[in-house]
């Protein structure tokens, strides 16, 4: 059997980062719809629509964070990196795609009636 090449192991890695980032980021944001629906913190959900119905919010999440992902350049393998700033640079990129996802959808979903924003909270 022929042996890998460099170029397709790399391939073969950042893919696998991609498609684990994915579906991190589908779970969190099936974590975090479970949580609100389940604390009834700091008050009780009201009208909180079906998961279902957040569908196109998860993929616009989703694509949100790898794109900054891949803007940041966390898909590039480098060789001699400290721990602790891979952290920040997740961690760092991981926000500013959340926001950019959460502006997005609520620039795209403006007239949703779950959308909690037009309504004025």
């Amino acid at each position: 059997m022929k042996a890998r090449s460099q170029t397709q192991t790399q391939v073969l890695f950042v893919l696998t980062l991609a498609i684990t980032d994915v579906v991190m980021a589908a779970f969190a944001f099936l974590l975090a719809y479970w949580v609100r629906r389940l604390l009834p913190w700091p008050d009780e959900a009201q009208e909180m629509a079906a998961l279902s119905e957040y569908s196109s919010i998860v993929m616009i999440h989703v694509a949100s964070i790898l794109g900054v992902f891949a803007f940041s350049r966390l898909y590039q393998i480098a060789r001699s990196q400290a721990r602790v700033d891979e952290f920040y640079a997740i961690f760092a990129s991981t926000t500013v795609g959340t926001l950019i996802g959460v502006a997005l959808a609520s620039l795209l979903f403006k007239k949703a009636p779950w959308n909690w924003i037009t309504r004025g909270g």
